[in-house]
């Protein structure tokens, strides 16, 4: 298990003209070694950080662009982190100097999203909220979310405020990682402690997953994902159903889902943090003074 500090600390790097773009790719190529998840073996990666903007584009690549990006009410340390998961293999999220601007580096169609989930994050309903990625070490990010989410319902229950959105935990796509977004101190301190006990004490068993997939790409799947995961968990191609059969942990399944429907869990975690926003500003014009 793995807590980040979203605090608003920050580790001031060198400028980066967007001119200088072989400096900027090398710097990409070796950011993203630590913050993008590798591809399955023998997929097409959406792009290279190789890729000059402006050059053509390899068969099979996508052209990588450099975007800045201002935030107004999030530190530069915080926003990286939650942006660096989502970004394409090859690409990265760079923090500028002053805490207050990144430079991202990514496919148009993929910063475009980016830029989409910056904007849903870095607004003022969310500027009084407390954000930290928890990484567990043993269970799901997805079950871990389920869990918590019935804990808090229960404590709102208990006697706390029902108006409030106290504490939520939204899984990160690409990564088996929580994005735990809190209002409430009190709320977050007993949240902490049961996120770490429940992780502490996963003992996660092994069991059948089914999941189905396109028509005649079940075996090819199964190949490269075991390729890629090293014999475990166990996957094999169902000829009868041309399904996925998956013999391994809840977090073993769902990181096998975020590699196969990576597009659906970025729109997916795109709608919670816009539900969520939803529900923070419906609070904030609750709190807001009617005039005659």
């Amino acid at each position: 298990m793995k807590w980040f500090n979203l605090s608003p600390s920050v580790q001031a790097l060198p400028i980066l003209p967007i001119l200088l773009l072989p400096l900027l790719s090398r710097a990409a190529t070796a950011t993203s070694q630590e913050n993008a998840p590798q591809p399955v073996p023998g997929t097409a990666a959406p792009g290279t950080a190789g890729n000059q903007a402006g050059a053509p584009a390899k068969p099979g690549q996508a052209n990588f662009i450099v975007q800045a990006v201002l935030l107004y009410h999030r530190p530069a340390a915080e926003m990286k982190k939650i942006l660096a998961p989502l970004v394409s293999p090859g690409g990265a999220v760079l923090e500028q100097p002053g805490g207050k601007a990144l430079t991202i580096v990514d496919t148009p169609a993929n910063v475009e999203y980016l830029l989409e989930v910056k904007e849903l994050i870095d607004a003022p309903s969310f500027a009084p909220a407390r954000m930290e990625i928890f990484a567990p070490a043993a269970a799901s990010a997805e079950e871990l979310a389920s869990g918590m989410t019935e804990a808090m319902r229960n404590y709102i229950f208990s006697g706390a405020r029902s108006d409030v959105p106290l504490v939520e935990f939204i899984p990160l796509p690409r990564s088996n990682q929580l994005l735990i977004v809190g209002t409430d101190e009190n709320a977050w301190n007993d949240a902490r402690q049961w996120l770490e006990r429940f992780d502490a004490s996963a003992r996660p068993p092994r069991r059948i997953f089914i999941y189905p997939v396109e028509t005649g790409k079940a075996a090819e799947l199964a190949a490269k994902l075991n390729q890629s995961k090293a014999g475990s968990p166990r996957i094999v191609a169902d000829s009868v159903s041309g399904a996925l059969v998956i013999y391994g942990t809840a977090k073993d399944y769902d990181e096998i889902k975020k590699i196969l429907s990576g597009s659906r869990q970025l729109e997916e975690f795109k709608q919670q943090l816009s539900a969520l926003r939803r529900k923070l500003d419906s609070t904030a014009n609750k709190d807001v003074p009617s005039h005659p």
